[in-house]
């Protein structure tokens, strides 16, 4: 990866974007995770020791979408991690030479962003329409998050109160993406 975030972004776009997340109902950290096909940006907030929920917005959309359901409580009972799409608006940038072309491609992403987040329990992936796709695919093309972690499963929880409300669109869905082991 040759570019940073702030080296890719038009400075009325950074602005823009650092306004809108300077908006959130919680502190954020955003940072850069490195994965195979580029830096992925991840706006983190919520309690340290709450269950991890991974957020995806939709294609053209960036993470910065999910302010109202932060807002509506996922910020208060969770530790969200809303990502930047690799390829699509934010800061994400993707890597020289490794676009991610194909269905395989996303799955290798997402794994990635899920195994560098280095969450000590299940992992919640939540997603808007492109976004709900991604997670729906991943978690029908492959039953464990990486190639490595084979105790690793789905579950079907229910799902978080603040993502019930009518505002969130049909096109939503909503994973879960668990360690046997630890689910004992």
């Amino acid at each position: 990866m040759s570019a940073k975030p702030a080296e890719t972004a038009s400075p009325h776009f950074r602005a823009a974007y650092d306004d809108a997340l300077g908006q959130w109902p919680f502190p954020v950290d955003s940072r850069g995770l490195p994965t195979p096909y580029g830096l992925t940006r991840i706006n983190s907030c919520g309690p340290l020791a709450a269950p991890p929920l991974v957020l995806l917005p939709g294609g053209g959309a960036t993470s910065l979408v999910w302010r109202a359901a932060v807002a509506a409580g996922l910020g208060r009972t969770h530790r969200v991690h809303a990502v930047d799409l690799v390829g699509e608006p934010g800061l994400s940038v993707p890597a020289e030479g490794r676009p991610i072309r194909s269905t395989g491609d996303l799955d290798g992403w997402l794994g990635a962003v899920i195994d560098g987040l280095a969450a000590t329990g299940p992992v919640t992936l939540a997603g808007h329409s492109y976004g709900a796709w991604i997670a729906a695919r991943c978690r029908s093309s492959r039953p464990t998050p990486s190639p490595g972690a084979s105790r690793s499963s789905w579950d079907r929880s229910p799902t978080p109160e603040p993502l019930r409300h009518r505002w969130i669109p049909a096109s939503y869905g909503y994973f879960r993406w668990g360690h046997e082991a630890r689910r004992r």
